[in-house]
């Protein structure tokens, strides 16, 4: 396998001779279906002088970043998970029903875990996850969406998505570390939402439209409050 590997990063084997047109690799040669997106797996054990990341020092904030994308689209520019349990659902969700990856592979439904980044049974993940969250006292556990609202980059082109730029994940970031966030508790998911009526967030609208932040005001705006309602309930 070692072999394999040196000959595959020197080029003295190409992807075609090794994999068919169904795209199945060669005995020994699996791993170049593994790593397409350039990740694999690698355990700590194997890395000289590695930290143990079983102790780990107490952290005043967790974040997970999303990249949302469809008619479906109704994750807020940013969040706040009210539980380790909630923190632990969406963690685990992942990429679950529309790849953030680049490429041909954008945008495509699929199923959950079908990339072999994680070796292990997977409920590991949600358990180690969980185990972090509740050992840091006082964590906020957050969630941003980096992606679309109420739509794609071609609803996007018709008006009717909004497209969370690096601008506005940067002020939404910024204000939420420096604790001038106003929440509320979003009546259709449980977790917590920017206030777009609260003073306290009036300098953050200023910077990021209040559909971002709610992202079920778009969808009411829009006339399409049926179609939201049809898969949120």
């Amino acid at each position: 396998m070692a072999e394999n590997v040196d000959n595959y990063i020197l080029s003295k084997v190409s992807f075609k001779e090794i994999v068919d047109e169904r795209g199945i690799s060669k005995d020994g040669w699996d791993f170049v279906i593994w790593t397409q997106n350039s990740r694999s797996i690698i355990p700590m054990s194997a890395i000289k002088n590695a930290a143990n990341f079983r102790n780990i020092p107490q952290v005043k904030l967790m974040g997970i970043l999303n990249r949302d994308a469809g008619s479906d689209a109704a994750t807020p520019g940013i969040l706040r998970f009210t539980s380790p349990a909630q923190a632990t659902a969406y963690f685990m969700l992942g990429e679950t029903t529309k790849t953030s990856v680049a490429g041909k592979e954008h945008g495509r439904i699929r199923s959950p875990f079908t990339q072999p980044f994680f070796p292990r049974i997977h409920r590991l993940q949600a358990e180690r996850f969980s185990e972090i969250a509740r050992s840091m006292k006082g964590v906020e556990m957050w969630m941003m969406n980096t992606g679309f609202i109420g739509g794609d980059a071609q609803d996007v082109s018709a008006g009717r998505a909004l497209k969370i730029k690096i601008p506005h994940s940067s002020a939404m970031l910024e204000v939420m570390i420096e604790g001038k966030i106003r929440w509320q508790r979003d009546p259709d998911f449980g977790y917590e939402i920017a206030n777009v009526n609260a003073p306290e967030n009036a300098m953050l609208l200023k910077q990021i439209p209040r559909e971002i932040l709610n992202p079920r005001l778009l969808y009411e705006k829009q006339g399409r409050l049926k179609e939201y309602n049809a898969w949120v309930r």
